[in-house]
């Protein structure tokens, strides 16, 4: 078995609004294994990116601990751990300096870390473009001058000249067409065999996850509903809230109809948005809650070896 690569416990991120407080993230625990694909799912707002910006650095937890390797990351990262974890963010076109050309945004972490003296970077790029499927004759040319599978392409090249562990993908494909999707998705899961990588896979879109995930966990409202082996949470969803987001993926086949949850549809209780002040946080807009989901919350309990969620009535 892989040893846990990143260990999170207890965590909670509160943002304060003016004078609103916003629970972002509430008590999440969660282990991401070397070498795997962790998927991270729910709707907007339930926290994913929050989580993966903990992971980076770029925000701080307002309680419980982040482990990478075994120690806790510190509230401000030293170069080694900057460089460890990168991030290859959902629209590539903010992410690149759109004045910068691709050898200039590529060859960047080559110069903040010290890896490559500068008359060598220009070779080093060339070949991280090859590795991501490009041409080194892009090297010149600006982010505008390019598609936005091939911009995608650029900040996965950029995030490889670091050198990494980690990766955190935040909705990597979700701005690019279905047949660019595919190829990014091909190319994510050869680089990780070939590099060794452990992926963060934060995605909306669970038609992605079955594909690219060894482990899938849910979100919902900040909370963890449920983790688990991806086959086993997609053959067999234990929280109503994910049996909900099963049930909306598109299928091409009766077949794969036949294998999707079934959901009560119902426009009242898909607009009550409202997180309950006490219980299961979905129970205002689950058609299954009994009365223990409104008065305690379900704590994440093992439903099978490796898999737990935290539900009441889970059907």
């Amino acid at each position: 078995m892989s040893e846990a690569l990143i260990e999170i416990a207890g965590v909670t991120k509160v943002f304060t609004i003016g004078t609103r407080t916003v629970n972002a993230l509430r008590g999440v625990d969660l282990t991401v294994q070397a070498g795997e694909c962790m998927a991270v799912v729910g709707e907007s707002g339930s926290g994913k990116t929050t989580l993966g910006n903990l992971i980076l650095g770029i925000d701080k937890p307002s309680d419980g601990t982040i482990k990478y390797n075994g120690e806790i990351l510190p509230m401000v990262r030293t170069r080694r751990l900057r460089r460890r974890i990168q991030l290859v963010q959902q629209n590539p076109m903010s992410a690149l300096n759109p004045k910068r050309t691709i050898l200039a945004s590529v060859a960047l972490p080559l110069a903040v870390h010290g890896l490559l003296p500068r008359n060598k970077r220009r070779a080093r790029v060339a070949e991280l473009l090859e590795v991501v499927g490009m041409s080194p004759d892009y090297m010149d040319r600006n982010p505008s001058a390019l598609s936005g599978g091939q911009r995608q392409r650029v900040a996965l090249a950029r995030a490889l000249a670091a050198e990494p562990d980690c990766i955190v993908l935040d909705e990597p494909t979700s701005s690019l067409d279905v047949s660019v999707q595919a190829r990014v998705l091909e190319l994510l899961v050869g680089l990780q065999k070939k590099f060794s990588l452990t992926y963060l896979f934060i995605t909306h879109d669970l038609s992605v996850v079955r594909n690219i995930s060894s482990r899938v966990s849910v979100l919902y409202q900040g909370r963890l509903v449920e983790t688990g082996v991806t086959e086993q949470v997609f053959a067999r969803p234990r929280h109503r809230y994910t049996q909900m987001l099963l049930s909306s993926i598109p299928v091409a086949t009766e077949r794969e109809q036949a294998l999707k949850p079934s959901w009560p549809w119902d426009r009242e209780q898909a607009l009550r948005e409202s997180v309950a002040d006490v219980g299961c946080p979905f129970s205002p807009r689950c058609p299954f809650a009994i009365d223990p989901c409104r008065v305690e919350l379900p704590r994440l309990e093992p439903v099978q070896p490796g898999h737990l969620a935290a539900c009441y009535n889970p059907g």
